[in-house]
């Protein structure tokens, strides 16, 4: 799990998902803002976990507002904005919304076929 020690005042953000998701990796880009200024974290984690705090970066102070966005392969999307209460913790849950498949008709020629396209 990663945790940021910043966060031990107002309560760790805990971003949790189901472990039967499409892809074993989950994508969490995350920015937090306060007195500090900003910073910002790129995380994958291991879809079987079922969950992370956020944000992971050690920051000078306790932040104000954080935002992520949460990818996993096959998965829409999905954005977080969290204002920290002082010793709560806050919980957020990712639910895998699949995107849908596209069919077109037509020829590739002069390159070869990538491995995570199916046909």
């Amino acid at each position: 799990m990663l945790l940021l020690a910043a966060f031990l005042a107002t309560g760790p953000i805990r971003l949790s998902w189901p472990t039967d998701l499409p892809s074993p990796k989950v994508h969490v880009r995350s920015f937090a803002v306060g007195s500090f200024g900003g910073a910002g974290s790129d995380d994958v984690a291991d879809g079987e976990d079922g969950g992370m705090e956020l944000p992971s970066k050690s920051v000078a102070s306790v932040p104000t507002e954080v935002k992520f966005i949460v990818y996993v392969a096959g998965c829409e999307f999905a954005t977080f904005n969290v204002r920290p209460v002082p010793g709560e913790q806050v919980e957020k849950s990712f639910a895998c919304r699949p995107l849908g498949t596209i069919a077109f008709q037509g020829t590739v020629s002069g390159i070869a076929r990538p491995e995570e396209l199916t046909v």
